[in-house]
């Protein structure tokens, strides 16, 4: 049986679509105790003002853009030490996600 059990922040960025806001909003999982966060760095904003991942498993060149420059301002705006787990939810193909982790600094918590 295990003696302890990790946590992560989940659902923390939901009301944000730009880089810096989307980043920015780390501060609260963070101020909370979380020393792990789950993101995704593919989901954007509707009209409507609801998010969704990215459907069909098409990306756009802009979003794809978006996505690496999401991820790394969350990294500046946390930190090395805080781990970072990056859900594309099945919505992009092996190919978009291995040009995901060569566009991210290497880190321990990298897409490797």
């Amino acid at each position: 049986m295990r003696g302890d059990v990790k946590l992560y922040a989940n659902g923390w960025n939901h009301e944000h679509d730009d880089v810096v806001n989307w980043a920015k909003a780390a501060a609260r999982p963070l101020a909370d105790g979380y020393r792990a966060l789950k993101a995704y760095p593919f989901a954007y904003e509707l009209p409507d003002g609801t998010f969704r991942h990215v459907s069909a498993r098409m990306l756009d060149d802009g979003r794809f853009r978006q996505a690496i420059e999401r991820v790394k301002a969350l990294r500046q705006e946390v930190g090395p030490d805080i781990e970072l787990m990056l859900d594309l939810s099945g919505g992009a193909l092996r190919r978009p996600a291995a040009a995901l982790s060569r566009c991210l600094p290497r880190s321990r918590h990298n897409l490797d």
